[in-house]
């Protein structure tokens, strides 16, 4: 070989970076089970260390575990074995978020985005990092490459934060109206909104902001679902059940839930949320061969007694709905569920001054609880302390659902027997509407006959 070519091969070779080692395990924390399979991946990573996507599906685990350090390190090896690949980028650029580094972050997902231009979770995440940097145009640029719910809101929170309120409210409504339960959206419409000197409208959205406060539209990532789905922990298992639930999938909730008692039969949480499930699905055998799978495992969990105290209700057997409910609060006094419930099994039991104290504890422990307030300003009203009633009742009228007219006409009627005739018509004549409008037409009916008898009382006849 000649003496140039081998001094341009050596050179060549100098310039070329090495790829990053794997990372150091740490499984001491994770159930036999997960810790096995980790250790499989780490031995294919290790045995083709040349293969990007063993190495990236370690990294792919190991981020499932929320190991982000160790993660990154293997998403940073596969994406120097393949320099092609967009996943190993934008999954390092998702594991460096989470550790804060959010200019790092943002030189992962560039180089994702120079792969595939056009994943919009990719730029939706890109937008949002560079908010965070506090670099708003290229943050605005990016938001406007979509029009989801997410794109929307991101939109509005650079135009507030440039100050340009009137832009803020019109992206942020558009984030509603995409996503209806968009907590986040509808708390930052209502501070622009604040800002705007639109305080009925404000205070609307605030009360639905609180209402869908951990309700946010789905992330729609398939790359990020795949992380998710390598998770095995029972506790994973829960978090996705928990999300099946609120969409109403329950029998798919309760599969999720034996899956987490599969991978770890110690797993409380699991056997108190099945109490619940199989109470709502009518299996109340099921319902109790896991309450006391989680009284054995622990018998000190507020929320397993309250759980099965709602499973007794609906099983029509007050006297051991009470007990649980006693049970729970014993355990934790300012569970205001149970004192909601409490109270109202001693109302049904005819001792409306226990049951009231109750629910001011359920108010004391959760102040936004509109179903105990409700209860609270009837039996107020019953006792004819129309003024504290009505205050009480005012409070129940947002945010508008289905049970929103029957809140109204409760309303209605309190002004009606504290002797305000017109707000009383006021309040009945729109949960009338609201009613008809959603359909209640038993509902609708009995208010029209309040209304025709105050009508009457207004005629003197």
């Amino acid at each position: 070989m000649k003496w140039w070519l081998l001094g341009a091969v050596l050179g060549c070779l100098s310039c070329s970076k090495p790829a990053p080692e794997l990372p150091q395990l740490r499984l001491d924390s994770l159930p036999a089970a997960v810790a096995a399979e980790v250790k499989q991946a780490y031995e294919t990573a290790r045995v083709q260390p040349r293969d990007a996507a063993a190495t990236g599906r370690l990294g792919m685990i190991l981020h499932a575990l929320e190991q982000y350090g160790a993660a990154g390190a293997c998403y940073r090896r596969a994406g120097d074995l393949d320099a092609k690949a967009f996943s190993w980028p934008y999954y390092e650029a998702v594991v460096l978020a989470q550790q804060g580094d959010s200019a790092a972050a943002v030189e992962a997902i560039a180089r994702a985005l120079r792969a595939d231009p056009d994943y919009r979770p990719a730029q939706r995440r890109m937008a949002q990092l560079l908010f965070d940097l506090g670099r708003l145009d290229e943050s605005e640029q990016w938001y406007r490459k979509g029009v989801d719910a997410h794109s929307w809101y991101g939109l509005g929170r650079v135009q507030a934060a440039r100050g340009d309120m009137a832009a803020a409210v019109v992206s942020l409504r558009k984030a509603c109206e995409v996503f209806p339960s968009f907590g986040a959206a509808h708390y930052a419409l209502a501070m622009a909104l604040r800002k705007q000197n639109q305080a009925e409208e404000a205070e609307r959205h605030l009360a639905l902001s609180k209402r869908y406060q951990q309700a946010a539209p789905p992330s729609d990532d398939p790359l990020l679902a795949e992380v998710s789905r390598l998770n095995r922990t029972a506790a994973n298992y829960v978090r996705d059940a928990v999300d099946l639930e609120a969409q109403g999938k329950l029998a798919e909730a309760v599969e999720l839930h034996l899956r987490a008692i599969q991978s770890d039969p110690k797993f409380e949480q699991a056997h108190i949320n099945l109490i619940s499930l199989y109470g709502r699905l009518g299996r109340p055998d099921r319902a109790e061969e896991h309450y006391r799978a989680a009284v054995a495992l622990n018998p000190n969990r507020a929320e397993c007694y309250y759980n099965y105290g709602v499973l007794q209700f609906g099983q029509n057997r007050p006297k051991e709905a009470r007990a649980a409910f006693e049970r729970a609060l014993g355990l934790d006094p300012r569970h205001a569920e149970a004192h909601h419930n409490l109270g109202y099994l001693l109302e049904m039991e005819g001792r409306p001054a226990e049951a009231m104290g109750h629910y001011r504890k359920a108010l004391d422990s959760k102040p936004d609880y509109r179903l105990a307030r409700f209860h609270l300003g009837g039996l107020l009203l019953n006792q004819r302390q129309y003024p504290e009633a009505i205050a009480h009742l005012e409070q129940t009228v947002s945010p508008e659902d289905e049970n929103t007219p029957g809140y109204w006409y409760a309303l209605g009627v309190a002004y009606g027997r504290s002797g305000d005739r017109v707000r009383a018509a006021e309040w009945m004549g729109k949960a009338r509407q609201g009613a008809l409008t959603r359909g209640q037409t038993q509902l609708a009916s009995s208010i029209e006959k309040d209304l025709a008898l105050l009508a009457r009382a207004g005629t003197g006849r």
